[in-house]
């Protein structure tokens, strides 16, 4: 140990963890129509098979409702790769998180403490990742997915309040909900 202090919390941008969920994404979508596939072919094949059995309006309804819910979860997929690779190209390069005893800096903007109205996690929502907010006493709030930083918030919460000299820290409620 030194007798010199740790003058900031400088993070750089992870893109690990958004890479890994578009892997995972493509994975799952890949293996819905994989899925798919099969399905209808054994439902064309049991139709050939028992097709003398399988008359009425019932069969046709049951085979909907299947392929209707495949479909579904396919869209679901779709979905949640479209929102991962948005997430990723906003991985940037450099540093994604700075604080310091002046103030704080994300995602290439910089807030002085007098200015930082608070760091909050906003919890994700449907297929997105958790995300870091500042939110400025003057100006739009700043965000960067957490999955993007490879510090945990409790570490950003205890180096908030160091440097704010305990005036700010990092709320974590939403993610308790």
């Amino acid at each position: 140990m030194t007798d010199r202090s740790v003058e900031a919390l400088a993070v750089p941008y992870d893109p690990t963890a958004a890479d890994n969920r578009v892997a995972r994404r493509k994975q799952q979508l890949r293996a819905r129509l994989i899925s798919l596939g099969i399905t209808l072919l054994v439902m064309i094949g049991f139709s050939i098979w028992r097709r003398d059995d399988l008359t009425g309006p019932w069969v046709i309804a049951i085979y909907a409702a299947v392929i209707a819910i495949a479909v579904a979860w396919i869209v679901v997929c779709w979905v949640g790769l479209r929102l991962a690779r948005q997430e990723r190209a906003e991985v940037g390069q450099g540093l994604a998180l700075r604080i310091d005893r002046t103030g704080v800096e994300l995602a290439g903007a910089f807030v002085g403490w007098p200015q930082v109205a608070g760091l909050v996690v906003i919890k994700g929502g449907f297929l997105r990742a958790e995300r870091l907010q500042l939110r400025r006493t003057d100006g739009e709030p700043v965000s960067v997915a957490l999955e993007a930083i490879a510090v945990k918030p409790a570490t950003i919460d205890q180096t908030a309040r160091a440097y704010s000299a305990g005036r700010h820290g990092v709320d974590l409620s939403e993610l308790d909900s």
